[in-house]
């Protein structure tokens, strides 16, 4: 991490001598599943708010000092927010539309959880997460996340803020659901008729594909799945990243064995670090209405 660091600082003294009237420092941020990131950030003197740039790739890439400023700046330049006074966030009523949930993995996030005072819910293994969507363009995503430090600000409690966000976030991030039969199998991972004829596969995401796993909680969203596509058996869920779901009708429980251990294989040789949501299928109970860990 000391290499990337200084690599980091190189470029942000770069942006320094090309931005004199902006502040600009370094930070190590703790992203999903406790994954470190080295962002830069980018600040204007009249503003309390500012986006987190990471370099990692950069890094990686051995991109030059210079040309890892210039793309810094147009990432910044292209994430600015017109037309929004950053000092409404502190204020939960103009805010509140504004806040939507996530679902993330609870045991691989307890540093982020504990160093940046991340509130959140149970929810099986898994963890809801909240954040403020400041703007979005349909494929990016600028927000931030709620911590205890926000809520205090805002006074209110987490019950309030679970309340305002599943309220939002069907409306703001919709679900989508479509028929899935050759990701996988483009990936390498080839189903046979697992994922054809009368057990189609299909994936569930949202509108813009971003945290879209959450609109597994959407309510009412398998009932009306099942409805429109005529199932008729339990559904199993396979979360294949943060972002989506992979959706199995199931009437063989034995082939849940078999599908944890793609999962397992996939998270591993397919699926970002910060981007994995969980190692095991879940299961919706169609008679039920519910969701259980298989």
């Amino acid at each position: 991490m000391t290499e990337i660091r200084e690599y980091a600082e190189s470029i942000a003294s770069q942006i320094r001598n090309l931005m004199p009237d902006v502040t600009v420092d370094v930070q190590e941020i703790i992203k999903n599943n406790d994954q470190k990131m080295i962002g830069i950030c980018i600040k204007k003197t009249d503003t309390n708010i500012a986006p987190n740039i990471y370099i990692n790739s950069f890094y990686e890439d051995k991109v030059g000092v210079f040309d890892a400023a210039q793309k810094v700046i147009g990432i910044y330049n292209k994430s600015a927010i017109p037309g929004i006074d950053v000092n409404i966030f502190t204020n939960y009523n103009a805010v509140k539309d504004r806040i939507i949930f996530r679902l993330v993995n609870k045991g691989a996030n307890k540093e982020m959880f504990e160093k940046n005072n991340i509130v959140y819910k149970d929810f099986l293994d898994l963890a809801i997460i909240y954040a403020v969507r400041v703007s979005s363009d349909g494929e990016n995503e600028a927000s931030f996340k709620v911590t205890q430090g926000i809520m205090d600000t805002w006074g209110v409690t987490l019950d309030d803020v679970d309340k305002v966000a599943k309220e939002n976030t069907p409306k703001l991030s919709p679900v989508s659901a479509m028929s899935l039969t050759k990701m996988l199998e483009d990936m390498g991972y080839p189903l046979g008729d697992m994922g054809s004829g009368d057990n189609p596969l299909y994936v569930m995401t949202n509108d813009n594909k971003l945290n879209g796993a959450a609109t597994i909680l959407y309510p009412d969203v398998f009932s009306k799945f099942i409805d429109e596509n005529n199932i008729e058996d339990d559904l199993c869920i396979i979360p294949s990243s943060i972002h989506e779901v992979i959706l199995y009708p199931m009437n063989e429980f034995e082939r849940l064995g078999i599908i944890a251990d793609m999962i397992k294989e996939i998270n591993q040789s397919e699926v970002s670090p910060e981007e994995r949501l969980s190692d095991h299928p879940y299961i919706y109970k169609r008679e039920t209405k519910e969701i259980i860990a298989a």
